[in-house]
């Protein structure tokens, strides 16, 4: 409105028209936060692949080396805390398979000592059950090896609670007099 001209200037327009761009960038702002809505999922599943993969590598490790397999190797090369665990697992079991093995080496040369001797020997648990026996031991008694083994090693003495005691006193005391 002009006073000195007594003017005034009246223009129509439509709503639509009016908020065109309050709707524009109403609509921007729904395509942005959309496009940034599923960036973020997309980035939370890397994220969550990059965690759970190393430790689901892990766990199976643990599983095939608790099932017995000391050959298999975790190997995860990262160089985080999990690839840490990995590397200090592989060399745990790389250490139980040469515990087993210098085991195995140190059972056969006591077993080959037992089985070269002349007169009877038999290994026993702590419990009195026959473990082992040697060559001349099965000769004396005239029963295979198998058939001594889990038996009661005092059952074959003419003084059964003689022998109990005996061996009792050796597993106590670590020598008998």
């Amino acid at each position: 409105y002009i006073p000195s001209l007594g003017l005034g200037v009246v223009t129509k327009m439509d709503s639509q028209e009016a908020f065109t761009d309050v709707i524009n960038l109403r609509n921007l702002v729904f395509i942005i936060l959309f496009i940034v809505f599923v960036l973020s999922a997309i980035m939370a599943i890397i994220i969550a692949q990059l965690i759970a993969g190393p430790i689901s590598e892990l766990s199976k490790g643990v599983e095939e080396i608790g099932s017995g397999n000391l050959d298999y190797k975790v190997g995860i090369e990262q160089k985080d805390e999990i690839g840490q665990l990995s590397r200090a697992f592989d060399r745990m079991t790389l250490e139980q398979k040469k515990a087993q093995d210098s085991l195995r080496k140190t059972s056969q040369y006591v077993r080959n000592l037992i089985e070269v001797s002349l007169d009877p020997l038999v290994t026993i648990s702590s419990e009195g059950k026959i473990t082992d026996v040697n060559e001349a031991t099965t000769e004396v008694t005239g029963l295979s090896r198998l058939e001594l083994l889990g038996t009661e090693f005092s059952n074959y003495f003419t003084e059964p609670q003689k022998a109990q005691a005996g061996y009792q006193e050796v597993f106590s005391k670590g020598f008998i007099t």
